[in-house]
């Protein structure tokens, strides 16, 4: 079976404040705010690719080839609300499953939506369901401190001259893979 995710639609506030990340730089000028900004987007983006969650308020749409079982998981962090379910029935037209014939369980991660009676019949092709659901950063101490090294290593290394280029601290990795998909503590 196969899925794939898409993110609709970014709409939260930055994950670290531009003072925040000043602070952890040890920066007490503006002249670099836009660029630590910058690196701060992009360390951002990094972390919620290499973990599979958002760090800040998103709309994901979640496609799937079939329904798995009565309990379908959200991949994706803390999610706060489903929007709609759609699918192709058996007879190639798309629905949209009425909130009346699930239940989301959105007090856990990964969030869950549940069929009690069941899931319709799917039409057998790619991407016959797809789920869209907004899921909010989970202010995970560690990813935020993850975001903020990324960006300590940015600023400090901004090209790639030599070979003796510093590699991203390890402690960043450590951070990394205890928050990647699949790994929920």
């Amino acid at each position: 079976m196969s899925y794939r995710r898409v993110t609709v639609s970014s709409f939260g506030a930055a994950v670290v404040s531009i003072a925040d990340a000043k602070a952890h730089l040890r920066v007490d000028f503006d002249d670099d705010d836009a660029l630590i900004a910058g690196y701060v987007d992009a360390a951002t983006r990094y972390v919620e690719k290499a973990t599979g969650t958002a760090m800040r308020a998103q709309t994901w749409s979640f496609s799937l080839d079939r329904f798995w079982n009565r309990c379908q998981p959200l991949p994706g962090g803390r999610v706060t609300s489903v929007t709609s379910i759609q699918y192709y029935d058996v007879s190639e037209t798309q629905q949209t499953l009425s909130t009346d014939d699930y239940i989301v369980s959105l007090g856990i991660v990964p969030a869950i939506v549940e069929a009690p009676n069941g899931w319709p019949g799917t039409q057998v092709r790619e991407n016959a369901i797809t789920i869209t659901y907004v899921v909010d950063g989970p202010n995970e101490p560690g990813l935020l401190q993850a975001v903020k090294m990324l960006v300590a290593h940015w600023y400090e290394n901004r090209e790639a001259v030599d070979n003796d280029m510093k590699t991203v601290p390890i402690g960043f990795d450590s951070l990394i893979n205890m928050h990647s998909a699949g790994w929920y503590g």
